[in-house]
C-alpha cells in the first residue's frame, strides 16, 4: 500500500507540475500577442508647424492605435493626410504617400517632429501638442 500512495502522488506532483507550466506559457504568450504599443500616444493634437518653404501651417492629428503600430491623421486646412506610424523605444517613425516624419517625445506628452517629402532637400517641422 505504501508503494501505492507513493506512485500517486508522484503522479499528482507532475499533474500539477505540468498545469503551472501550462499556465505559464499561457500568459507569456499573451504578454507578446496582440500586445498593445508600449508608449500611449492615442489622442488628439494640436498642431503648429513650418513647411520647407519657410510658410506655417496648424491644424489637429489624431493618433489612433493600430496592434504594435499607430495611425496619425493629421487635419491640416482643407487637406487630410493619414500616416502609419511605429515607436522604436525613442522615436515615433511614420511613413505617409509621398514622405515620412519622425517625432521624439517631451516628458509632458508634446511630439516634436521633422518630416520631409520624397524629391524635396529641404524639411519642415512641427509640433503636436496634447490636448
Amino acid at each position: 500500500m505504501p508503494e501505492n500512495n507513493r506512485r500517486w502522488k508522484i503522479i499528482l506532483l507532475g499533474s500539477m507540475l505540468l498545469g503551472a507550466l501550462m499556465i505559464s506559457a499561457c500568459i507569456i504568450s499573451q504578454l507578446f500577442v496582440g500586445a498593445e504599443p508600449e508608449v500611449d500616444l492615442v489622442g488628439l493634437y494640436d498642431v503648429s508647424g513650418e513647411n520647407p518653404d519657410g510658410s506655417v501651417y496648424s491644424g489637429e492629428a489624431t493618433i489612433t492605435a493600430d496592434g504594435n503600430n499607430f495611425v496619425i491623421r493629421w487635419d491640416i486646412g482643407p487637406e487630410t493626410i493619414i500616416g502609419n506610424a511605429s515607436w522604436d523605444g525613442e522615436r515615433l517613425n511614420v511613413q505617409y504617400e509621398g514622405g515620412q516624419a519622425t517625432y521624439t517625445r517631451t516628458p509632458n506628452g508634446v511630439l516634436n517632429g521633422i518630416w520631409s517629402l520624397d524629391g524635396v532637400t529641404n524639411q519642415g517641422s512641427d509640433i503636436l501638442t496634447p490636448r
